[in-house]
């Protein structure tokens, strides 16, 4: 079946890649303070194989190396793209976006198709993608380096078969390199034999007694004796987030031997130690700013205005900055911010220990600031976390139709709907005519008829609800969608039938989205009549409102 444009256009006519994709995620995190330059794990020439694996626990610099890798690469101009996995990226079809998204913003073209078709099915298998991802690797014909960071939030059984079937038919002028803090069930035997694995783990990610020193003095500015040293070194066991804890109190020289002499480098002391030594010794206002901003992945300051109530975010931020307190800035301008892995889970477990209640309602603030600047993804992710299903229904609900439908996200849609109880979802009519339309673009008419019935349904029930107030716009235009849902169910059942022409010229709204499905709509019955003219005309009307959005 040709579908001629029926639903999902851009602007431009093309695909459009979400605005819920933060940029920061496609670039390595940059460092305004002076680093220790591993140079015997940052070497360019073994990066000729075609997989450098960086396993190691949190805190032992593997980000930093890769970063390195990253900025040695480029000026060589070999050509390097990167992505920072995230927890939704388990799901295969997010992961395959991102992994093509990623790519995409050194090759331009790269993916195109194959992202076409995940943004109009659910694939059964984004394996099958492999040979069109190849066919365009072929096509870019230029040494094309990617790093993918945190991959131990990508481990689905697809996602690691996908990456397999990727190293093991990719042209040698494409290479991976992985960071994770689990080791992937990957064919790395297959690999090592083939001298095509680059391995790098915990003990070599560790810091020898010269890089210690180095940290020490040229990071930190703290210059310990040669027994001081060898004492820390030992003990430390060359934990890079060990020594940068321990250089808070290393700073006093009288107290130096009695803290070496004690510090074991231990998970658990160094909790405690964060707890006494580092949180504890803050003020209050950072103290309760490091607490609430932990729940983001991601912040800035007017998030953190927003999570904190405090208007001096801003210089919070750049006071943590400037106090080595765990902040890793994500551009170079000084925007967006994360903080450091290890220490982001200890706050959030002080902040879960101390202050539960106060969680859900962060998750809410972060949820409603994404929401109104434009990241629905994120969004809806924090509502979810907040267990906040109504503030899901909302957003949802309230988010533009043409943000999901016309930007690739209706597998998204499915996969948050799909996490909302029934007894909820029936209360937010156009969460349901959303869905519909998701059902139809993939082609799921059973599904897409029990959305439109339960729409119906709750559209009938629109003036005694009393989950949100609708105001009469809103029930104008919510009436107006109502009236696509029995030609969505025959869209989804390739059948459409023509008596239904005559209802759709009845629709009257002056929404551009609705106009424009209505006259796709007539076009493609048009065309599937043979009634080319009248199909060239309503599909082109049909363009037309899909621009003016």
């Amino acid at each position: 079946m040709v579908r001629t444009g029926t639903m999902a256009f851009t602007r431009d006519g093309e695909w459009m890649e979400s605005r819920c994709n933060i940029d920061t995620s496609l670039f390595p995190p940059v460092s305004r303070q002076k680093l220790i330059v591993r140079s015997r794990l940052v070497d360019p020439g073994m990066l000729g194989r075609k997989l450098t694996l960086v396993t190691a626990p949190a805190g032992f610099g593997k980000t930093t190396v890769l970063g390195q890798l990253y900025q040695e690469l480029k000026q060589s101009r070999v050509t390097c793209c990167w992505c920072s996995l995230q927890f939704g990226d388990n799901d295969p079809a997010r992961f395959l976006r991102h992994f093509i998204t990623s790519v995409k913003n050194e090759l331009p073209t790269f993916g195109d198709e194959v992202l076409n078709r995940i943004n109009t099915s659910v694939p059964d298998d984004i394996c099958d993608a492999a040979d069109l991802i190849v066919g365009d690797i072929h096509l870019a014909d230029a040494e094309t380096v990617l790093f993918m960071d945190d991959f131990h939030h990508a481990l689905s059984a697809q996602v690691i078969d996908f990456v397999n079937l990727l190293l093991e038919i990719s042209p040698a002028t494409f290479r991976l390199v992985i960071g994770s803090r689990i080791r992937p069930a990957l064919h790395l035997s297959s690999l090592k034999l083939q001298d095509q694995l680059n391995d790098i783990d915990v003990n070599q990610l560790r810091f020898d007694k010269s890089e210690t020193r180095e940290f020490l003095c040229s990071v930190t500015n703290i210059d310990l004796t040669n027994s001081q040293l060898s004492t820390l070194f030992a003990h430390s066991e060359g934990w890079v987030a060990g020594l940068q804890l321990a250089s808070f109190s290393l700073r006093n020289p009288d107290m130096r031997d009695a803290f070496i002499a004690s510090f074991s480098g231990s998970l658990r002391e160094i909790s405690d130690y964060l707890t006494t030594d580092v949180l504890s010794r803050q003020r209050r206002e950072v103290r309760d700013f490091l607490l609430q901003t932990s729940i983001c992945n991601r912040l800035n300051a007017d998030l953190c205005k927003v999570l904190t109530g405090n208007e001096d975010a801003q210089a919070l931020l750049t006071h943590v900055e400037a106090n080595n307190l765990f902040l890793v800035p994500l551009d170079y301008d000084g925007t967006w911010y994360r903080y450091h892995h290890l220490f982001q889970e200890f706050l959030f477990a002080q902040l879960r220990r101390n202050h539960p209640s106060e969680i859900p309602e962060l998750y809410r603030k972060a949820s409603r600031w994404f929401a109104a600047s434009g990241f629905m993804n994120d969004a809806i992710e924090y509502a979810l976390l907040a267990g906040d299903i109504h503030l899901v229904g909302r957003l949802v609900h309230q988010g533009p139709m043409e943000s999901l439908t016309m930007e690739g996200k209706m597998v998204e849609l499915l996969s948050w709907v799909n996490r909302i109880p029934p007894n909820y979802k029936i209360r937010f009519p156009r969460l349901l005519i959303q869905e519909c339309l998701a059902l139809a673009h993939l082609c799921r008419p059973v599904e897409a008829d029990r959305a439109a019935t339960q729409a119906r349904t709750s559209i009938r029930e629109l003036e005694t609800n009393g989950d949100y107030a609708y105001g009469p716009q809103e029930i104008e235009r919510i009436k107006a969608e109502e009236a696509l849902l029995p030609m969505l169910v025959a869209f989804a059942r390739d059948d459409p039938k023509t008596d239904a022409v005559s209802s759709l010229m009845q629709i009257r709204t002056k929404d551009d989205l609705i106009r424009a499905m209505t006259d796709n709509f007539i076009g493609y019955i048009s065309l599937q009549n043979c009634e080319l003219q009248v199909a060239q005309e309503y599909l082109n009307k049909g363009r037309f409102h899909h621009i003016a959005q």
